[in-house]
């Protein structure tokens, strides 16, 4: 299940969004943290995710 979190908007148009991932099976959340910016025409672009490395560690770790 994906759920937004929060949105903190910082200035010159950049944002970080929280999107939560809840793992079913071990029934345990994860929020992943996703700089974004604003575009000129109003939409936002995914930037970069800021807390990459720490998900994909306790991903694969749930699963050993």
């Amino acid at each position: 299940m994906l759920t937004l979190k929060d949105v903190t908007e910082k200035a010159d148009g950049l944002a970080s969004v929280g999107l939560k991932f809840h793992r079913v099976k071990l029934n345990h959340d994860f929020i992943i943290r996703i700089k974004m910016r604003q575009l000129q025409d109003g939409t936002w672009e995914v930037v970069s995710i800021e807390n990459l490395k720490e998900y994909l560690k306790e991903f694969t770790s749930s699963y050993q």
